[in-house]
C-alpha cells in the first residue's frame, strides 16, 4: 500500500514544537478542503462546523474559532441527530479521503433513525465521562483510553461504522479529546494505514501528546485541530504548496487562484494519491 502524498511534511511537522508554525498551517486547512474537494466538500464541511456548534451548544457560528477546546461541560447536551445529518458527516468523511462509498453506502443507508441516535447518544455519553480538558495525569490515562475506546465501539454498532468513520462524530463532539482518523495522520504515528481500533487509539493518543505540548492546557490547541493541522500540511506538501507563505489577508486571493492552478496541474498527473481507478477494499473505516 503506497503512502498517502505529503504524509513526509506531516511528520516533520509533528516532530516541531513550534506553536506559530502550527497555527500558520492550520490557517490553510478552508484552502486544502477546497482544493481537495471543491465547492461540494467546502459545503459539507461547513454543514459538520453548523453541526459541531450544536453539540457544544455555542451561540453562534462567529464563536467557532481555531480553538477549538473551548468548552463548557455545564452547557453542554447531546442534541438528536437526524439520519440526513448523519448522512452528510459519512459523505464529508468520502468526500475529504479516499471514496469508500461504493461498498459501503448500501451498509450506512440500512440504519434506522432510532439506530443512529441510539448509537450516537450513547458514545457521547461514554465520552463525557473524561472531563473537558483532561489532562491524563497518571492513573486517568488508562481509564481515558478505556473510555475512548468505548465511545468508538458503540458507534462501531452501526452498519458500515467502523473507527475512522465514528471518529467523525466524536470530533464533532468532544474535539479536545477526539481527532479525526485521516489517512495522512495515520501514517504520520502508525506507519502502516491499518482502520482497527487499536491503531485508532495509538494516533488519537499521540495527537493528544501533540496538543498538550503545543497549549492543551491553555484552551488553544484541541487534539482535533491537531490531527487538522498535520491533514493539512500533507495536503499542502503534495500540492507542491509553500507551506511558508505568507499569511497577509491582502494576498489570500492570490494564493488561494495558485492553490488551485497546482492542484488542477497535480490532479492530471495523479499527484494527490486519490485517482479513481484503484481497487476498492472491502472493509468497515
Amino acid at each position: 500500500m503506497a503512502p498517502r502524498p505529503g504524509v513526509k511534511a506531516a511528520k516533520a511537522l509533528a516532530q516541531s514544537t513550534d506553536e506559530t508554525k502550527w497555527a500558520k498551517i492550520d490557517r490553510r486547512y478552508p484552502e486544502m478542503i477546497k482544493s481537495t474537494g471543491g465547492e461540494k466538500l467546502e459545503q459539507l464541511q461547513k454543514q459538520l462546523d453548523d453541526l459541531s456548534v450544536r453539540f457544544t451548544k455555542k451561540q453562534s457560528s462567529a464563536e467557532a474559532d481555531d480553538n477549538d477546546s473551548n468548552y463548557d461541560a455545564a452547557n453542554r447536551t447531546i442534541v438528536p441527530l437526524s439520519k440526513d445529518e448523519f448522512m452528510s458527516v459519512v459523505q464529508w468523511k468520502f468526500a475529504k479521503g479516499k471514496d469508500r462509498s461504493a461498498f459501503l453506502m448500501k451498509h450506512l443507508t440500512k440504519n434506522s433513525d432510532a439506530e443512529i441516535q441510539d448509537s450516537i447518544s450513547t458514545a457521547f455519553e461514554i465520552a463525557d465521562t473524561i472531563p473537558m480538558n483532561s489532562n491524563d495525569d497518571d492513573n486517568d490515562h488508562n481509564d481515558s483510553a478505556r473510555i475512548i475506546k468505548n465511545s468508538i465501539k458503540a458507534l462501531t454498532k452501526l452498519k458500515g461504522v467502523g473507527p475512522a468513520t465514528a471518529s467523525a462524530f466524536l470530533c464533532l463532539y468532544r474535539p479536545d479529546i477526539f481527532c479525526f482518523m485521516d489517512d495522512e495522520v495515520i501514517e504520520t504515528f502508525c506507519g502502516k494505514r491499518v482502520y482497527t481500533l487499536k491503531v485508532y487509539v495509538e494516533m488519537n493518543e499521540e495527537c493528544r501528546r501533540v496538543a498538550r505540548t503545543l497549549g492543551n492546557d491553555n484552551n488553544t490547541w484541541s487534539v482535533y485541530r491537531v490531527g487538522r493541522a498535520l491533514w493539512t500540511s500533507a495536503k499542502l506538501s503534495a500540492f507542491g504548496c509553500d507551506v511558508d507563505d505568507a499569511d497577509d489577508d491582502s494576498k489570500a486571493d492570490d494564493k488561494e487562484e495558485r492553490t488551485i492552478g497546482i492542484v488542477r496541474s497535480s490532479a492530471q498527473t495523479g499527484a494527490d494519491g486519490h485517482s479513481s481507478g484503484g481497487r476498492k477494499r472491502r472493509k468497515r473505516a
